[in-house]
């Protein structure tokens, strides 16, 4: 995401470094919400990193529109388990990093498929000649 200010349906998404940091601010167009989240935090990336579009399947509005939801009502016991499913499904989706040799042997193994793919449509190429 570029540093400035965009509208996605009716979250505007601001961009913006204070002290050397940035930050990402998710307001309702009207004002009556707004939330901001800082390099590091799960949230910044998701918002940084995936296109926000104005769907209910598009993850980051999904966040931010629950967030919203959640954040307007008044009962504080759904507020809590809400957040802590929230965590918990971010905490499931984010990526288990791989070894060094883990990825050197996919990667050949990719490698090696390339060049089975690039010899067999080779052949079929003399064939049709």
């Amino acid at each position: 995401m570029d540093f400035g200010k965009t509208q996605v349906g009716n979250i505007t998404i601001l961009k913006y470094k204070k002290d050397g940091i940035p930050f990402i601010k998710a307001s309702t167009v009207c004002g009556d919400f707004s939330i901001e989240y800082s390099a590091g935090s799960i949230m910044f990336v998701l918002l940084d990193s995936v296109p926000i579009e104005d769907r209910v399947d598009n993850l980051p509005m999904l966040m931010l529109r629950n967030t919203q939801y959640v954040g307007n009502c008044i009962d504080a016991k759904l507020q809590v388990d809400v957040l802590k499913a929230v965590g918990d499904a971010l905490d499931r989706a984010d990526a288990k990093p791989i070894s060094d040799e883990e990825d050197a042997k996919i990667i050949e193994e990719e490698r090696q498929m390339y060049e089975m793919k690039k010899e067999m449509e080779e052949a079929s190429d003399k064939d049709k000649n």
